[in-house]
């Protein structure tokens, strides 16, 4: 039975397919669940894989952001070495050291200022636009922390730069290294993280150097007035940048002032070079005040005179004059630098540095001064015509009798008084000999120097002489017939030359005639070459020196000069003899130089520097041709024929509202108010400045800085390459088919290229293109 019962249960197969539907269905569920499990996997996969690619490429962005800051820097140093590359003049210029100026820009913008191994993590932070928190830690392994404030999608975020402790600054031949900065980036709501390691290197451009010298000084010079510069009392002027002013020189205050607080300044401490064809003078007031100049430690200075009129002078670095440095009031002046007076003519007062002092309680004070040279002598100028008619030898014949040239003296450092000693003494003057009679006695018939009132004749060379052979000095007792009136006699001895006569020294003399208070007075002086000059002002110190002495102590306030040991006086070194001393009542004599010492030390032509400058702004007299040596600077680098010929100015603009920079074009005059948006000035005449001024003004007449107060003169070196670019006319008519400001330069087009300049007359521009995505670059980068 239970067989039996047992075979109908195996043949019944009733609710088998319901046991497979169950197993296929549970097999199904499990292999969705599955897939269902292996895609939700791999969609969070990709999402954390792209919240760490967001983490990462946020982190990158910070580094993009400091890489092109650091190319900016580039691009700004190399405009600033193409600006400055007009070269020392004492070394001239290579194509090495002008690399290692630019690389030196590039280091010195990044370096600590507290330690030149390392750099400056603040310059790296101002790049990035997250907010970095300011530094607190005192560890050298320097820690930025960012924002932590909700970015634009809600999330927060925190990034932090990362700077290694000891040395991270490197300065190789050929590129500048910021190395292992590190930048993390931390999601907090994901709590992803990224951070990337990399060197930063910024190299050498491909372009050259070598002929910036060529290029007008648009980047060096904030002011260039072909005429002057007039510093108005009231005003203070600061220059950041150099100046230029034409013939009529830079006039530091005009006229005189009754209140006390009008006085001028010009402050050039930040300037490169200030340099005139004229002179430089510093005009005091009635009340006191003096106009003040002041340079800096690396100002060029460079002047035909500097002329002190109740002015203050501090002058450091190096200072160029080529003529004198002259007390006309009572002004004072402080070298605190390099002083070099490379005059050195015998012949022309013009052309012979000195220092004078004119004025009673001036100051001189070389006690701090570096090397001072002064190569030439002081002159006793006879630039004065005399307007006075006096009569000839010929019966009936008048003519008007002007100077004769000017006479030198032995000193190179003189007050006034000196010239006295040269005067041939009265004795000597209008002496009687009989005949036969060479010796070193006679009468004295006119003895007296200066002569009044004398008849003048013309020699074979129709030069002016005295004519002493008249009733007034020959009277009856003097036969013509038996003797002669020797004009100067130069055999009789001089006590103030310890019995030496004149002729020990010379045996020529000139006359200077004058008028003075209605009268003719004939001044008669030893003439004497450079050497006897020397010998004759050496005698006459060792035997007057008390008369010379006063004339110091009388005009001189203070004391000026001291070479005693201790001193930080370097060298004073000059052609002519000075008197020295810790004070004015220790003065002694200091003999002249020899030739051979001064030439050793003036071994640079520094006048050909100067011509150089003053018609082409550059240092390199070799790059100037022979017909712009005879124009000014204006007319070399500014093509006048383009100028506007209409009482308006045309006014040019690159961009737009706040960020919109101008050039004004002037055919004429043009005053400026201080529109901050004007960064280039041309004018074909004069210029006023009433307020501060970023850029370049360059005018043919005088620019005149008035309306009181501080002016500050800057430099923006990008905006003036926009300025110089700009296509935009905003006001004004369109001339000789000007289009850009950069047209109204002679040879414009090349001065600037994307951004930075060229070099040379004839340029392939492709291959001066600087791309600075290259030139900045990571090295060993890597991510963790």
């Amino acid at each position: 039975m239970i067989k039996n019962l047992i075979g109908k249960i195996r043949k019944n197969n009733k609710g088998s397919a319901m046991v497979m539907v169950i197993v296929a269905v549970a097999f199904i569920s499990i292999l969705v669940a599955t897939l269902m499990w292996v895609t939700m996997s791999n969609f969070f996969m990709k999402t954390t894989d792209a919240k760490n690619k967001e983490t990462f490429y946020s982190a990158e962005t910070v580094f993009e952001e400091i890489k092109a800051g650091m190319q900016k820097d580039a691009s700004d140093a190399l405009i600033r070495v193409y600006s400055t590359s007009f070269g020392d003049y004492t070394n001239g210029t290579t194509e090495e050291e002008l690399q290692n100026r630019y690389l030196n820009e590039i280091y010195n913008a990044y370096r600590d200022a507290s330690d030149p191994n390392r750099f400056d993590p603040n310059k790296l932070v101002d790049y990035v636009e997250v907010m970095f928190n300011p530094f607190t830690s005192t560890s050298r392994d320097q820690h930025y922390a960012g924002t932590l404030a909700p970015g634009p999608d809600g999330r927060i975020y925190e990034a932090s730069l990362v700077c290694p402790a000891g040395v991270n600054i490197q300065k190789t031949d050929k590129s500048v290294i910021l190395k292992n900065i590190t930048v993390q980036f931390y999601d907090h709501d994901s709590g992803n993280y990224s951070e990337i390691t990399s060197d930063l290197s910024i190299g050498l451009p491909t372009v050259r150097f070598s002929k910036a010298s060529e290029l007008p000084a648009i980047f060096e010079y904030s002011i260039i007035a072909d005429t002057g510069i007039k510093v108005e009392n009231g005003s203070q002027v600061v220059l950041k940048k150099s100046a230029y002013a034409g013939d009529n020189g830079i006039m530091v205050g005009e006229g005189y002032s009754a209140v006390a607080a009008d006085k001028a300044v010009l402050d050039a401490q930040n300037a490169e070079y200030l340099v005139t064809r004229g002179t430089l003078s510093l005009n005091g007031m009635a009340v006191g005040q003096k106009a003040e100049l002041l340079t800096g430690n690396l100002t060029r200075l460079y002047a035909h005179d500097i002329d002190l009129s109740k002015g203050s002078g501090l002058v450091r670095g190096k200072t160029y004059v080529a003529n004198d440095l002259i007390y006309s009031a009572a002004g004072d002046m402080k070298i605190a630098g390099d002083y070099f007076g490379f005059g050195n003519s015998t012949v022309s007062a013009n052309d012979s540095s000195a220092m004078i002092i004119n004025s009673k309680n001036a100051k001189l004070d070389l006690k701090d001064a570096g090397s001072v040279l002064v190569a030439g002598h002081a002159f006793v100028g006879t630039g004065d015509k005399v307007n006075r008619t006096v009569s000839t030898n010929n019966p009936g014949e008048t003519t008007t009798v002007s100077n004769n040239g000017d006479i030198m003296m032995d000193e190179s450092i003189s007050v006034k008084g000196d010239q006295v000693q040269y005067l041939i003494p009265g004795s000597c003057i209008g002496v009687w000999k009989e005949n036969g009679n060479n010796g070193s006695n006679g009468e004295v018939l006119v003895g007296k120097n200066p002569v009044p009132d004398i008849t003048v004749s013309f020699n074979q060379a129709n030069q002016a002489e005295p004519n002493f052979y008249t009733s007034q000095y020959l009277g009856t007792n003097h036969d013509i017939t038996k003797g002669r009136i020797e004009t100067v006699d130069f055999q009789r001895p001089i006590e103030a030359l310890g019995g030496n006569s004149l002729s020990h020294y010379s045996s020529s003399y000139k006359v200077v005639y004058k008028n003075q208070y209605g009268q003719l007075l004939a001044y008669f002086y030893l003439q004497m070459t450079e050497e006897k000059a020397k010998e004759y002002s050496k005698d006459y110190y060792d035997h007057k020196k008390e008369n010379v002495d006063s004339f110091y102590r009388y005009y001189l306030e203070d004391s000026f000069i001291d070479e005693s040991p201790g001193t930080s006086s370097n060298s004073i070194t000059t052609a002519g003899h000075y008197l020295n001393g810790p004070d004015i009542d220790s003065l002694d004599y200091t003999a002249a130089q020899s030739s051979s010492l001064l030439q050793s030390q003036n071994n640079v032509d520094i006048s050909a520097v100067y011509n150089a400058l003053c018609t082409k702004l550059v240092t390199d007299s070799t790059s100037v041709s022979a017909n712009e040596m005879t124009k000014t600077v204006f007319e070399n680098i500014i093509d006048e024929t383009k100028l506007p010929s209409g009482p308006d100015p045309v006014v040019f603009v690159s961009g737009a509202g706040s960020d919109a920079v101008r050039g004004v074009v002037a055919g004429g005059d043009y005053v400026y108010s201080g529109d901050s948006s004007i960064h280039l000035i041309i004018a074909g005449g004069n210029v006023e400045i009433g307020g501060n001024f970023t850029g370049v003004v360059i005018a043919k007449g005088t620019i005149t800085f008035k309306n009181g107060g501080v002016v500050e003169i800057g430099e923006d070196r990008l905006d003036l390459i926009r300025v110089l670019q700009a296509v935009t006319v905003e006001s004004g008519t369109v001339e000789h088919g000007v289009t850009k400001p950069l047209q109204y330069f002679k040879d414009g087009p090349q001065y600037i290229l994307e951004g930075t300049v060229v070099s040379g007359n004839t340029v392939d521009r492709e291959s001066q293109r600087v791309d600075f995505g290259e030139l900045v670059r990571y090295e060993n980068w890597f991510k963790r």
